[in-house]
């Protein structure tokens, strides 16, 4: 299961209720330290866990699944190195991107992506 994305789905209903990170903790008898690394997808969820935060986020935790399912979480986790061979962090926003591109059936569609990405890149590291 992709930590990551189950905590961008957890925090997205909460906020979605109003709730904040304290108030579901506190629902679920945890600390909001503790929910942050659940959050963050640093810390994993044990089933207990996770169908009290579905109760306190007043949904059902088949709804959680379904969310994961569809946005390929299946895909292995990748670890991309710097040519210095420092791991790099990979945002959230990363993972969305290269999920997404992944989608993308036509070679060209990709190609033209690539160059845009690369020209927008090369422009913003001119401006600062």
């Amino acid at each position: 299961m992709n930590l990551v994305y189950l905590g961008e789905i957890i925090k997205q209903l909460r906020r979605q209720l109003g709730m904040t990170q304290s108030q579901l903790a506190e629902k679920i008898n945890i600390s909001y330290q503790q929910l942050q690394k659940y959050e963050k997808g640093e810390s994993q969820i044990g089933l207990q866990r996770y169908l009290e935060i579905a109760k306190a986020l007043e949904t059902a935790p088949h709804v959680l699944l379904e969310k994961l399912i569809s946005q390929n979480i299946s895909e292995p986790e990748i670890q991309y190195t710097s040519d210095k061979t420092q791991q790099l962090k990979v945002t959230p926003e990363e993972k969305k991107l290269i999920a997404y591109f992944r989608n993308i059936k036509d070679k060209e569609v990709k190609n033209n992506l690539i160059k845009l990405f690369k020209s927008v890149s090369e422009s913003d590291s001119q401006e600062e």
